[in-house]
């Protein structure tokens, strides 16, 4: 598997920073997706699951790293949603650790995964991750635990599993807390240093066998 480097300390240096160029105040709840905009990625789902969450009383926006051929699309649909003034569109960033220290929560919508880095990058920053329940979601995201695995396409268990979170940062936090350690644990540099050390240990000693 790929490894991941600690993220906490870098992202939540800039959190202020990076807050502070949206168009929020100090108590809204940043939910947060990274990625190409395309079919595989779904950010249709997170479009219509964070539709469910307009009448909450919790101040909230998405912010949506990536661009990709979806773009046009996904604006079109946001507007027919009436979701215009909750959603900010970066596009493609090469500052992405400070984007994941502004966000509260990590929702990761793809039909279809592999080890996605993304995830594994939200989780080492410390923020608790809505995924569905695909592929290595399901290796990095301990459900209830460290974030939540959601079946594929199943827009109102994402609005609850988000909205619980949003409803109970302490809880959020603690599940952050729990993902950063844990994804560090299983899949940081040095257990993926010592996975390849083994791998080629055990290469040699086949071929000389």
């Amino acid at each position: 598997p790929n490894g991941v480097e600690d993220l906490r300390a870098r992202a939540q240096r800039l959190r202020s920073e990076y807050r502070a160029r949206l168009p929020i105040d100090g108590e809204t709840t940043i939910l947060g997706c990274v990625g190409r905009l395309n079919r595989q990625k779904n950010q249709q789902l997170l479009l219509e699951s964070v539709s469910q969450l307009t009448s909450r009383k919790q101040a909230w926006c998405v912010v949506v790293v990536g661009d990709g051929p979806e773009r046009e699309r996904l604006e079109r649909l946001a507007e027919a949603l009436s979701l215009c003034d909750r959603i900010v569109w970066l596009g493609a960033r090469d500052d992405v650790e400070g984007w994941l220290g502004a966000m509260d929560i990590f929702v990761h919508t793809a039909d279809f995964e592999g080890m996605s880095n993304a995830v594994m990058e939200a989780l080492a920053a410390g923020l608790p991750a809505v995924v569905t329940a695909v592929d290595g979601n399901l290796e990095l995201v301990r459900d209830g635990v460290t974030g939540f695995l959601v079946p594929a396409g199943d827009a109102k268990m994402f609005a609850n599993r988000i909205a619980s979170l949003m409803e109970d940062p302490v809880r959020a936090q603690k599940m952050g807390e729990a993902a950063r350690t844990d994804v560090l644990e299983r899949f940081g540099l040095a257990p993926m240093v010592h996975a390849y050390d083994r791998l080629f240990v055990a290469l040699v000693k086949e071929r000389d066998a």
